[in-house]
């Protein structure tokens, strides 16, 4: 059998295990016509895609306060072009989430991304390496959350412990590749202080591996070669983020390991191959998880599309400190730490 055929059957049989197991797991298409058998969506996922569309879509991508764009004659015809539309320019809401980043930077990304479609292209490294973490440390440069999070390469940090790992063996501990992690503020370090080490471990971690275990994290990233499937990224964070589901039920319960109920009403996932980037969003109720998919939400393809990519960065990392933030500080230290704000 060909061996691409193999591997494609093998990734599709770990999201049917998924599907199946007693923690079901369920990729699905955002507005699918079966909310009898997985639940209406929650209404902060649905807010949560109409935003990250609206950027998809060029609305409100730039902040220019002026007719003149610095750089913009630099730009090649079609995002001259594009970067005129009316709708994309709005000053006024685009501030409140951070600031549109230069164009020089954009290009010099966009000049990167499209040398690697040739020659080193199959090759995942060099996307990582000269696009993927640039381009998500210029969004979170530009924020106006830049101090309250953190950007960390984590590709070979795996799952830990592995009892998080659903019991099969044919599901591999998998990781991420990148992950924009909550930095601590004084409820955070309170809440680390009084922390027990995890069940059948002599560490603690506020999420389920050993790099950064002092910082929440927010979202998860995991990026592939242009000539790599999504749907080798889609079983990797599906499972990846399953397991940090699976971690959260065991804050405040370290010593017996009993779950504590879990909702998680939307937590945007990122796949990302080659130049294209995607959005799935999560949500757990009952103790079904569900991850309807995606947005494509930019493109380092050309300039106009990596504005939007910054754009919607911003959004997410606006609701990792405004929305999650809260929400991870009653999960892990209870709700002395706060009222939970509504997703």
């Amino acid at each position: 059998m060909d061996t691409k055929h193999t591997k494609c059957d093998t990734l599709i049989k770990q999201l049917v295990f998924l599907e199946d197991d007693e923690r079901p797991l369920t990729v699905r298409n955002f507005d699918d016509d079966d909310d009898d058998l997985y639940g209406e969506a929650p209404k902060a996922v649905t807010e949560m895609q109409i935003a990250l569309q609206d950027f998809a879509d060029g609305i409100g991508i730039l902040g220019y306060e002026s007719n003149t764009i610095p750089g913009f004659n630099e730009l090649p015809r079609m995002d001259r072009v594009r970067m005129q539309y009316a709708f994309a320019n709005n000053p006024e809401s685009r501030k409140l989430l951070g600031r549109t980043p230069p164009i020089e930077i954009i290009i010099h990304l966009v000049s990167t991304a499209r040398r690697l479609d040739r020659g080193a292209g199959e090759r995942e490294s060099p996307w990582n390496e000269f696009i993927h973490l640039p381009l998500l440390e210029l969004a979170l440069a530009t924020s106006i959350h830049s101090k309250a999070l953190f950007v960390a390469p984590m590709k070979n940090v795996e799952i830990e412990p592995p009892q998080l790992l659903r019991a099969n063996t044919k599901l591999p501990g998998s990781h991420v590749d990148y992950v924009i992690f909550l930095n601590q503020d004084e409820d955070l370090k309170s809440i680390w202080a009084a922390m027990e080490p995890m069940p059948s471990s002599d560490y603690k971690s506020f999420h389920h591996g050993l790099s950064f275990r002092e910082l929440p994290v927010a979202i998860g990233l995991e990026a592939t070669s242009q000539m790599t499937s999504w749907t080798d990224a889609k079983v990797q964070i599906a499972i990846w983020t399953d397991a940090l589901l699976e971690r959260y039920t065991w804050f405040g319960h370290e010593d017996d390991r009993k779950s504590v109920p879990l909702t998680t009403d939307a937590m945007p996932l990122i796949l990302v191959q080659g130049h294209d980037w995607r959005v799935s969003i999560l949500s757990k109720k009952d103790g079904k998880v569900v991850i309807r998919e995606s947005i494509l939400i930019g493109s380092t393809r050309n300039c106009f599309d990596t504005m939007k990519l910054v754009a919607a960065f911003h959004w997410m990392m606006n609701w990792a400190v405004v929305k999650w933030l809260p929400k991870f500080k009653i999960i892990a230290g209870g709700p002395n730490y706060g009222s939970e704000t509504s997703e």
